[in-house]
């Protein structure tokens, strides 16, 4: 016997608006666990271009990363490894 969830994982985490607007990136966490998320973003280069942590106290919670002027238009990889190690990836387009 298989358990399917047809409605997919209701924790997870978004990334938003994409393209970026306003000189932020959203991030959203939705039934997330307790712990350190370390958040990079990385420029088209590999460069890393910004870097924040947060201890996220369980649950859901949003934040908003700053993207200075100094950013240029192009994709970026926004990467975010979670408290047990495991790496989420995200394009984002800042304009």
């Amino acid at each position: 016997v298989v358990k399917i969830n047809i409605a997919g994982d209701p924790s997870m985490i978004t990334v938003y608006p994409n393209p970026v607007k306003n000189g932020f990136i959203g991030v959203s966490f939705t039934d997330q666990p307790k712990g350190y998320y370390d958040i990079k973003l990385f420029g088209g280069n590999g460069q890393l271009m910004l870097r924040q942590g947060i201890n996220h106290p369980g649950g859901s919670q949003r934040i908003k990363l700053p993207v200075s002027s100094r950013f240029a238009q192009g994709i970026y990889n926004l990467e975010i490894i979670l408290p047990e190690g495991k790496k989420r990836s995200f394009k984002v387009v800042i304009e």
